[in-house]
């Protein structure tokens, strides 16, 4: 409720419209924020499935080189 703050600083008269307002700006606030939160943890997710599935091939790689099938000779 800054913008409250500064109306009172400025010895404005605060009505309901201007409450109201407030409160709608502190709500959306808050729902942006949220969802910047929930799209950076689903991010990170991603990313630590990808650095995982990486690791995984990298790994099946070197066991390939070592127990590859190979030719009988």
């Amino acid at each position: 409720m800054a913008y409250l703050d500064i109306m009172q600083l400025l010895h404005l008269k605060i009505g309901d419209k201007a409450h109201q307002w407030c409160v709608y700006a502190d709500e959306q606030r808050v729902e942006a924020a949220d969802r910047r939160a929930q799209e950076s943890t689903r991010e990170a997710r991603s990313a630590r499935r990808l650095e995982r599935l990486a690791a995984e091939d990298i790994l099946a790689d070197a066991e390939g080189l070592q127990y590859g099938a190979e030719t009988a000779e």
